[in-house]
């Protein structure tokens, strides 16, 4: 399987992609650490596009998730790829299969989120990603693990729809 992989990654079309990731995602019968080397090498490769290293970022989430690496899934997929949408996917998929696993990946996601809501002084607080956050896993989350989250400056006020509904 690592042969087949190394040759789709090295001639990377649409069609190869589509393929590449759907055996990726589907299929359990490769070796993950195998298949993270050999995405990891091609990054490495200074004559790949910047598009198809964003693609092979993205192809790491199928063998971590096998690894339960799914910290390391978040951050590629939130904090390199700055795609929230596949995180909370992710996070939603994990939960799906192991709700405790799920809900320790789903406040790493969280404190992702704050992270880059509260990037430092001086900078513009962006709310928007934690309320669509705190909407989309409310029923998954647990409240007091939340609230130790925030900010102390956080005005409480703000989340008071997900506050009422947890």
């Amino acid at each position: 399987f690592a042969n087949l992989v190394a040759r789709y990654i090295s001639q990377l079309t649409d069609v190869n992609m589509d393929k590449l990731e759907e055996f990726l995602k589907s299929n359990l019968q490769y070796n993950p650490n195998e298949i993270l080397h050999i995405l990891e090498v091609r990054l490495l490769n200074a004559t790949v596009p910047f598009e198809d290293k964003q693609f092979i970022e993205l192809l790491q989430i199928y063998p971590l998730y096998r690894l339960n690496s799914h910290e390391k899934s978040i951050d590629i997929l939130f904090n390199k790829l700055n795609d929230y949408k596949r995180a909370s996917d992710y996070c939603y998929d994990v939960y799906s299969n192991d709700a405790k696993i799920g809900s320790s990946v789903l406040l790493y996601l969280l404190h992702s989120i704050i992270k880059n809501t509260y990037p430092g002084e001086d900078q513009t607080i962006n709310t928007d990603q934690l309320f669509t956050f705190l909407q989309d896993h409310r029923d998954k989350l647990n409240i007091v693990e939340v609230l130790k989250a925030l900010p102390t400056d956080f005005p409480l006020k703000d989340i008071k729809n997900f506050l009422i509904y947890s």
